[in-house]
């Protein structure tokens, strides 16, 4: 996880990307990857792609910090793509009594 941080902070967005693919092979039900991998997508403007990866994002299910980021991630694409409820539903999440998720 700290190598994918590290290439997503760096901007290799593509070698990021190759490592979530492998990491995402290696552990295909971590959500935590989904999310970065999100990230990543939204950062290199494939909004769409991005919001695909989080639909089924679970954030009760994740450590706090990997929900935060989630939520930060699907309302900041759903803006630009234009879904202001979504965006604002997901915005209120992080903000409301549901932030408290999971911890790790």
């Amino acid at each position: 996880m700290d190598r994918i941080d590290t290439l997503i902070r760096g901007h290799p967005h593509e070698s990021a990307l190759a490592a979530l693919t492998e990491a995402r092979e290696a552990f295909p039900g971590d959500q935590s990857f989904l999310v970065r991998e999100a990230r990543v997508l939204f950062l290199r403007g494939r909004t769409r792609e991005a919001l695909d990866a989080l639909s089924g994002l679970q954030p009760d299910s994740l450590p706090r910090e990997d929900a935060l980021l989630g939520l930060q991630v699907r309302a900041s694409a759903r803006q630009a793509a234009g879904e202001l409820p979504g965006a604002l539903a997901d915005a209120r999440e992080v903000t409301g009594p549901q932030a408290h998720v999971a911890e790790a």
